[in-house]
């Protein structure tokens, strides 16, 4: 255990720099959360931009075949500029597309207002999937609250009596003096209008802990007594700082938005992670809130869970609550085998990879089947970025077997954009590779979104340049259980990004994406003016069409394998096999005409990757074939026997 912490520490070890409300910060984005990874430097861009005016019109952005409309602009783009927020949500039930913004003006700028400034919540509404859109609506005002400027806002739909409401979150901060102050909790409807409140602190049985900043998951719905209650999720932070109390994760629940009630659920308190190094850092990030169609609600977090057997590596988890989170369940957590049996069967080292604490979502079907995407990493000091994997990954909770499986979405080129501030100087990205999931709304399909650079062009082993970045998209066959192959949805040198799809879609054929393009004239470099993430934003919106790629062929067979190891072998090996529903398979090594010289293994799999040892100890030195046989086929690799 200490030598699998060791290496973790220094790569992945629960390190979430989630700030704290206490912290003195700027209108900047929110830090790396792997800041002791160092990552390759960008010195250029391989492209030329100036063949990519023609493609920005006055009314819409052309990428590739998929045309953005403009839809409304930003001063800078931290609206959208974070993964920990849901900006952007769909309603089934009316049919509606909702996005939660900031204004387009800065507070100091000539002619700023209530009705444009950064430091106000906006809410924009389309019922016929963004060919208009009403709004922009004020649901919160600076100017008459003092409550600090508005940032990272969440949102999300919920029936009240017959009409649609939108409930909404936002942190705030003076940033004249960089400090955070709180949270606004509100709702919006036709009848109501908009109103909020304020929360300053979690106190949970009497002490007081600051909300983070960027990470507010929030769900409503009416109650027995038809009031309507809002409830929304932040990790919390002690003060002062704590390495062993540094991991809480609080709630905020206001009924007819009276003060708010809140406190740290016994289920997710620090103690259910292990403890920082750092008071800078946390062991945990929240992934979302979701609500299952039987009213239970579901909340996905990634963290360095404890667990038996001890392994300190971040873990995926959820926690369910029936009574709208009254109370919560202890947290579902994904077995850190699952992550290590992935690694051996792709060929690396399972103790050196993992799923970091990078862009992730999750969602939930009506079965209980759960769906978590995520950046899978295989971390080496002897391999440069361009020679490790990198991955775009799917791991399934199967709520009947209750068992855990990961299956790969795409390779990635394992770098994003590097932002500048305006003295030019690099910054993280929060949203880096922006990966999503979502479902479809009768939950015959998901949708993996994420982004990725194209025209990678490495100067040196750790610096490179690009020529731009694409929208990139997985369709998952929920009756197939089968992954189609990467789709690259813009596929152009156009750089289109803090882009979201809301959790639920309407159908594969009218897939809802929001993004952002830097707003910049002729006489800018397009490369400089694009990475400048304080410049002033338009808002896209377009709506995609997926249905003509559903019938691509299956990513997933029934029974493979993915890997041996050692081979050659000598006295053993090791055989990795990747299984998509539960039946018997054997496992057996043949000469090379096909007669069978040893039996290894012949009984029932369940879904997922096991590791199968076979015996060539009594083989004479040669080549022979594994074989692996199931109820659908029969397949086979090649495994020298050395002695």
């Amino acid at each position: 255990m200490k030598k699998y912490y060791r290496f973790f520490s220094l790569f992945l070890v629960a390190i979430i720099v989630t700030l704290p409300l206490g912290a003195k910060v700027t209108d900047e984005p929110m830090p790396s959360k792997n800041p002791q990874i160092k990552m390759p430097v960008c010195v250029g861009y391989a492209g030329n931009y100036e063949n990519l005016y023609q493609k920005v019109s006055k009314n819409k952005i052309q990428a590739g075949e998929v045309a953005f409309y403009k839809i409304d602009s930003l001063a800078n783009s931290l609206s959208y500029h974070t993964r920990n927020a849901t900006p952007f949500v769909y309603s089934p039930e009316y049919n509606m597309i909702g996005t939660v913004k900031r204004g387009y003006m800065n507070p100091t700028e000539e002619g700023a207002n209530k009705n444009n400034t950064k430091d106000n919540l906006f809410l924009r509404l389309s019922d016929d999937l963004g060919k208009s859109w009403a709004g922009p609506y004020v649901l919160y005002d600076q100017y008459e609250h003092q409550k600090g400027g508005a940032r990272y806002p969440s949102m999300a739909f919920f029936d009240y009596f017959g009409e649609f409401a939108v409930a909404y979150t936002s942190s705030l901060v003076y940033e004249a003096t960089g400090d955070w102050n709180g949270y606004i909790t509100g709702i919006y409807s036709e009848s109501i209008g908009s109103a909020n409140i304020w929360t300053n602190k979690c106190n949970n049985e009497g002490v007081n802990y600051d909300w983070g900043v960027s990470d507010a998951a929030i769900a409503a719905s009416v109650n027995d007594k038809s009031e309507f209650a809002i409830y929304a999720a932040n990790v919390v932070t002690p003060v002062p700082g704590s390495l062993t109390n540094n991991g809480n994760i609080g709630y905020r629940r206001t009924v007819e938005l009276d003060a708010a009630t809140t406190g740290i659920p016994a289920q997710w308190t620090s103690d259910k992670f292990y403890p920082v190094d750092t008071v800078a850092s946390r062991p945990n990030e929240i992934v979302g809130l979701r609500i299952r169609n039987n009213g239970e609600w579901y909340m996905g977090v990634h963290g360095n869970f404890v667990v038996e057997p001890e392994v300190e590596s971040p873990k995926f988890g959820f926690s369910v609550s029936n009574n709208n989170g009254n109370t919560w369940s202890e947290f579902t957590i994904m077995p850190p085998s699952v992550l290590k049996d992935y690694g051996a069967s792709i060929g690396i080292d399972p103790d050196s990879c993992g799923i970091g604490y990078y862009s992730k979502d999750f969602t939930v079907l009506d079965n209980g089947d759960i769906y978590f995407a995520g950046y899978f990493q295989e971390y080496s000091s002897t391999k440069t970025t361009f020679d490790m994997i990198h991955q775009v990954v799917a791991a399934k909770y199967n709520a009947t077997t209750q068992t855990w499986t990961i299956n790969k979405l795409a390779d990635v080129e394992g770098l994003w954009v590097n932002f500048l501030n305006d003295d030019g100087a690099a910054v993280g990205s929060s949203a880096d590779i922006e990966i999503e999931i979502s479902k479809t709304q009768d939950e015959q399909a998901l949708i993996a979104k994420w982004i990725d650079l194209n025209g990678v062009n490495w100067v040196t082993d750790s610096t490179y340049q690009y020529s731009g970045s694409d929208v990139w998209m997985s369709i998952f066959n929920v009756a197939d259980q089968s992954w189609s192959n990467p789709i690259n949805v813009t596929n152009d040198d156009l750089m289109i990004r803090d882009t979201h799809i809301p959790e639920i879609i309407p159908s594969l054929s009218e897939v809802p994406v929001l993004g952002l393009h830097t707003i910049y004239d002729e006489s800018d470099n397009y490369y400089t003016a694009f990475r400048q993430y304080l410049r002033k934003q338009w808002v896209l919106y377009a709506l995609v069409d997926l249905s003509g790629f559903n019938s691509v062929e299956n990513t997933t067979e029934y029974s493979s394998i993915t890997s041996i190891y050692p081979n050659p072998a000598s006295t053993e090996a090791t055989v990795s096999i990747s299984t998509n529903t539960t039946g018997n398979v054997q496992v057996y090594i043949t000469d090379l005409l096909g007669n069978i010289v040893a039996n290894s293994f012949d009984g029932i799999l369940s879904e997922g990757i096991h590791n199968i040892q076979i015996n060539t100890n009594a083989l004479p030195s040669g080549a022979y074939y594994v074989v692996i046989k199931d109820i659908n086929s029969t397949r086979s690799n090649l495994i020298n026997v050395v002695k």
